[in-house]
């Protein structure tokens, strides 16, 4: 392998390493928590994902997770596709509604997302 295509090759891996699947965010430091005096946590999450897709027009897919419910953005790269946040959440005990957020996104843009919650909750 000649040095430009080894270059090349190195600069490949370095681009994808910086794509993340939903599980993969879920392995990192949780970004935002809260909780809700809603106890209905996917009319919460039916709220984020409208709020956001109106804010970004990026589809939010809401779909059932374990004993709750997870809300998942994903955006397209040059090498296929990355999670941007993953939100997940469940009623608790408690009669309210708990929620965990991890993002991949800009401190910007999350700041962003994380406005658009708490209105919801």
């Amino acid at each position: 392998m000649n040095l430009k295509t080894y270059a090349i090759a190195i600069a490949a891996v370095a681009i994808l390493a910086g794509c993340a699947t939903p599980n993969e965010l879920r392995g990192r430091q949780v970004t935002f928590a809260a909780s809700s005096t809603t106890p209905n946590a996917q009319q919460v999450l039916n709220c984020v994902a409208k709020g956001w897709e109106q804010e970004t027009q990026q589809p939010v897919a809401v779909t059932n997770y374990g004993k709750g419910y997870t809300a998942v953005a994903e955006s397209k790269t040059l090498f296929g596709m990355n999670t941007d946040f993953v939100i997940d959440s469940g009623n608790a005990k408690t009669g309210a509604a708990v929620f965990q957020l991890w993002s991949s996104m800009k401190p910007s843009a999350t700041d962003k997302l994380i406005a658009i919650i708490q209105p919801c909750l």
